[in-house]
């Protein structure tokens, strides 16, 4: 199926850790919509053109928040499980020059490595007291 000329219908495709949601969007250009077919579950729009709000807007601002929040905090959960792998693999992985006792150094002694795993560790500690 094709939509008809002047009528955009798209998705906007994968969403971080929320792709059972799937959020598209209908645009019209030059097409009048007739006032009974207006989908107006949180506000409205009168016959005479008149936006009449939400009676509570605040609160789908409120879920709009929670459900940000709870991205972030899914977020964190991924990120505690990469770092910890990320982790041990730098603790028991060894590489280099062998030193003085015969053994390549762990890959976590070397600052770069330090660099970038250090960060996420912290962040992954601290972003669920947080948010």
């Amino acid at each position: 199926h094709h939509p008809l000329p002047g009528v955009i219908v798209g998705e906007i495709g994968p969403k971080m850790a929320m792709n059972s949601n799937d959020n598209g969007f209908l645009g019209f250009n030059h097409h009048r919509v007739p006032h009974s077919a207006l989908l107006a579950k949180n506000s409205r729009v009168e016959v005479d053109g008149t936006y009449v709000k939400p009676p509570r807007e605040k609160l789908g601002y409120a879920t709009m928040v929670f459900v940000r929040a709870a991205i972030a905090l899914d977020m964190t959960i991924h990120l505690r499980k990469a770092v910890t792998i990320a982790t041990r693999y730098s603790v028991v992985r060894r590489q280099g020059e062998p030193g003085p006792d015969g053994k390549e150094s762990k890959i976590l002694d070397f600052q770069t490595q330090q660099a970038k795993i250090f960060p996420s560790l912290a962040m992954s500690s601290w972003v669920p007291h947080g948010s």
